[in-house]
């Protein structure tokens, strides 16, 4: 009997030591962001978080084709453990079919949703796995094509990614896609077969085929500067790193706070 009382006395110091040793860890991940005032965390433009949506321009030459869009992490040497999505995309003349969800990021926290041209998902790092350290795919969007006018699927604002290595949105770049639609010529033959009609990031000379007045991408001012420039397709505009608050998007740290305090409880009871 001294023997057992010995060693069950043994196990409950054990477990002690390790609550002890991992609560203040917890505490540190948990309240890191409100407890430490964040500082903007500057990327430079060698080792960006990158968002892309691939391919990154397609040509669509009839309504009820599809198009499968998908959506690529480049993680630099970050090792990334959450990725909130949220793309917009001209719902007159695609119709959004659904989102598969690839094993990059597996753990799905928020189910991927469309609503008045907005597709919305979260992706989190399985907690039995090492965070995503290197390049892959986190989803794939399919589309259907309704109607003949080029349109520009791309990231809003709302578009953060969280790792490891900081408190604040670690996403660098963002690269969007252009849709576009074989313009028919006179004979109602499709012309320029194989050409799309580019919004952005044009860099051969503009057909001579006049844009259709009824093309309106419909995207807010404060948006156009995540627009690649017109001077290159392959050239994008850095997007400034936003410090983590808990009054912008409460909800999407409060998940990774979870994801912690679980990863730590798992431990505990090795």
């Amino acid at each position: 009997m001294p023997k057992k009382t010995a060693k069950l006395q043994k196990q409950i110091n054990l477990k002690w030591l390790l609550i002890s040793f991992l609560f203040p860890i917890i505490l540190y991940f948990a309240f890191r962001q409100i407890t430490v005032k964040p500082e903007i965390n500057v990327l430079t433009p060698e080792t960006p978080v990158i968002l892309e949506l691939s391919p990154r321009s397609t040509t669509l030459n009839k309504v009820g084709e599809d198009i499968s869009l998908t959506v690529l992490l480049r993680p630099a040497s970050f090792h990334v453990t959450g990725a909130e999505v949220e793309i917009k995309y001209d719902s007159s003349s695609l119709s959004y079919k659904g989102t598969k969800v690839n094993s990059l990021l597996p753990t799905v926290a928020v189910k991927p949703s469309a609503s008045e041209g907005i597709i919305k998902f979260t992706l989190l790092s399985d907690i039995d796995k090492s965070p995503a350290d290197g390049p892959g795919e986190l989803a794939t969007l399919t589309f259907t094509l309704k109607k003949k006018t080029p349109s520009l699927v791309r990231f809003t604002v709302n578009t953060q990614v969280s790792a490891l290595e900081s408190s604040n949105n670690v996403l660098g770049l963002l690269k969007h896609a252009e849709l576009g639609t074989t313009p028919p010529s006179n004979d109602g033959q499709s012309s320029n077969s194989g050409q799309a009609q580019n919004l952005v990031g044009q860099t051969q000379a503009p057909t001579p085929t006049p844009q259709s007045p009824s093309v309106n991408l419909a995207y807010p001012e404060e948006d156009q500067a995540e627009v690649e420039s017109e001077t290159s397709p392959e050239t994008v505009v850095y997007v400034p790193t936003v410090p983590v608050d808990p009054t912008v998007n409460p909800s999407f740290f409060a998940r990774l706070k979870e994801y912690f305090r679980k990863l730590s409880l798992s431990l505990s009871t090795i």
